[in-house]
């Protein structure tokens, strides 16, 4: 693209974003396993271990891995019933979602952090998002994303994962590459926007959403996207 091209395209602004893709998309809350749960009324260990079965796969099959452990597990997630279940029961519940051995693990031992400190959720609740995402990930096979997601939806407090999707769109709109750049550079929008969390929370949806079906890693339908004057590497 010609530094021209570069110049003429606008510089994003959150809130028209936001009702770009508010005018395009509706988005489902079943569709996403974290929300889903949250809306279901699960527990704070219930939703991470929706989040972690959701890492480097579809939300589909983390919902669907999610409901089956559910099941083998008596009908909640729990670390007391996840530890007093045999591992292979575990793995063979979750293996929809993928790297069933690797999860199962990951989740044992994030049911034994569970019961040694029964007080974690109260303390990140305490502790302010950037207090409480680097917490998060001190435990183990718990990411920048995956801490996010949790942070931000169930802890209710500001900070924006990045998936595949939002990267994908934030790189094409020249908002940048790295993670942290990525989620930074968001953040200072929302703040400068006047919009409220729970918009912040769906323009995160919007945005997997805007990744999912219009611009896509293969063959993006840039004709038919809405924030198409935003972004520095749309097609004619």
């Amino acid at each position: 693209m010609s530094e021209k091209s570069r110049a003429d395209h606008r510089a994003p602004n959150l809130r028209d974003i936001l009702d770009r893709l508010r005018s395009r998309y509706r988005v489902s809350l079943k569709e996403f396993v974290a929300p889903r749960a949250i809306a279901e009324g699960a527990k704070a260990f219930e939703i991470l271990v929706g989040i972690v079965l959701s890492q480097n796969t579809s939300d589909r099959n983390a919902i669907k891995a999610f409901e089956e452990l559910r099941k083998v597990l008596g009908g909640s997630i729990d670390p007391q019933k996840v530890l007093s279940t045999p591992i292979e029961v575990i793995e063979n519940a979750i293996k929809c979602a993928g790297q069933q051995r690797r999860r199962a693990r990951i989740l044992v031992e994030l049911a034994k952090r569970f019961l040694e400190n029964p007080n974690l959720v109260e303390e990140l609740k305490r502790l302010s998002a950037e207090e409480a995402r680097a917490k998060l990930m001190e435990l183990p096979g718990i990411g920048p994303k995956t801490a996010d997601v949790f942070v931000l939806m169930y802890l209710r407090k500001p900070t924006f994962p990045i998936d595949t999707h939002i990267r994908r769109v934030a790189e094409r709109m020249g908002i940048g590459r790295d993670y942290e750049v990525i989620r930074k550079r968001f953040l200072e929008m929302w703040r400068a926007s006047g919009l409220d969390l729970e918009d912040l929370i769906e323009l995160h949806l919007l945005l997997i959403q805007h990744g999912r079906e219009t611009c896509r890693a293969r063959n993006p339908l840039c004709r038919e996207c809405v924030l198409r004057d935003f972004c520095a590497s749309s097609s004619p």
